[in-house]
């Protein structure tokens, strides 16, 4: 915060304001251009703080108590954990939109440790959430097992040049954001996306198929952690890609 550092922020920001072209879409939608779903969407359950301190406690054991049941390899953990939350979301602009929605959380995690049969150690974890409690029934029942199975797995698979390689969903969610950043408007008006000029062209395998619908349902009915209640209608400014 010297006097000659300000000297240089401020300059070096009117010397990238000379340089910047002028974005005709950038800003706010225009007021006719606002939209809602009217559709109850499932993002918030009174029934998240439902459950009582000794409950929760129960649920952080039994989380902790599956994982190290899941390999002889696991031998400790950081161990259990319960949470859960509520909260509400609002926007206003100057043109006139006011929207809000409310949302809820519970979940349990665990951090298991394993060792192999020469001390090396790795640790990892795993969690389960849900928009409300009672969904907890409704999910995959092999989630609890996977906290353990990937801290033992991940242990098991180094070191072998012969093993095949899957990649996780939290990998996959990396390399598919790839994608997305490289279709946004922003990416391809700078010319630095590989899709720039390939609108209507297949850019992948031809039965591969990818959409983005913040409004999507888990098969449950109930709503997932990816959806949202749109505040405001997206402005698109050509047509999308996929």
């Amino acid at each position: 915060m010297t006097a000659e550092g300000i000297r240089q922020l401020v300059e070096g920001a009117l010397a990238l304001a000379r340089v910047t072209e002028e974005d005709p879409f950038a800003g706010l939608p225009e007021t006719g251009e606002f939209g809602a779903v009217q559709d109850d969407l499932h993002l918030y359950y009174d029934d998240v703080y439902s459950l009582g301190g000794a409950e929760r406690i129960e649920w952080a054991r039994r989380v902790e108590a599956a994982a190290l049941a899941a390999d002889p390899r696991i031998t400790n953990s950081d161990g259990g954990s319960f949470d859960a939350a509520t909260g509400r979301k609002a926007l206003a602009n100057s043109r006139g939109f006011v929207g809000s929605y409310r949302t809820s959380y519970a979940g349990v995690a665990a951090a298991p440790l394993a060792k192999d049969a020469d001390g090396k150690m790795q640790r990892d974890g795993w969690w389960s959430s849900a928009r409300v409690s009672a969904m907890w029934s409704l999910l995959n029942p092999s989630v609890r097992k996977r906290r353990g199975a990937r801290c033992g797995g991940w242990r098991a698979a180094r070191g072998d040049a012969k093993r095949s390689y899957y990649f996780a969903p939290e990998t996959a969610r990396t390399l598919i954001g790839s994608v997305f950043e490289a279709a946004s408007g922003d990416a391809i008006w700078r010319g630095a996306s590989f899709l720039a000029g390939k609108l209507g062209e297949t850019i992948a395998a031809p039965d591969l198929t990818i959409v983005d619908d913040n409004t999507m349902l888990l098969p449950t009915g109930v709503g997932g952690f990816g959806t949202r209640r749109s505040t405001t209608r997206a402005c698109l400014r050509s047509a999308p890609w996929w």
